[in-house]
């Protein structure tokens, strides 16, 4: 659950052609007061071929740039074979609903190190 710019953002993994596991999304959803909630698009499906398994766990939070002071929402995930960290932000900063989310072009952000187990190297968090 993320706040941001008067809306609570809620992710959450699933499979949209499926109720088994296996081809890994973010579902989006948004609300003003935690009762009514607005669904979106998916926030993040696999779209790049080292995303094995899908977009599995991971966290969102706001990182506030020092430079700017501007605030930013970060999507940090793993992948689903325990190989990769990356991240997406959102297209549009002004678009209140954050609907539309995009990862960078230099994703993954971190490979999973040798002798590292693939279900070690998961659910990846700023909040510590």
């Amino acid at each position: 659950l993320m706040y941001f710019a008067g809306k609570y953002h809620l992710f959450m993994q699933y499979n949209p052609f499926s109720p088994t596991f296996g081809n890994i999304s973010w579902y989006h959803m948004i609300s003003e007061d935690l009762v009514s909630w607005k669904h979106l698009p998916l926030a993040l499906s696999p779209d790049r071929s080292w995303e094995c398994g899908g977009v599995f766990t991971g966290s969102a939070t706001i990182y506030r740039n020092d430079t700017s002071g501007q605030d930013m929402p970060v999507l940090i995930f793993s992948t689903a074979c325990g190989d990769y960290f990356a991240l997406a932000t959102p297209q549009n900063l002004s678009d209140p609903e954050l609907v539309r989310w995009e990862k960078p072009s230099f994703d993954p952000l971190y490979k999973r190190p040798s002798g590292l187990s693939p279900g070690g190297f998961r659910d990846p968090t700023t909040a510590w």
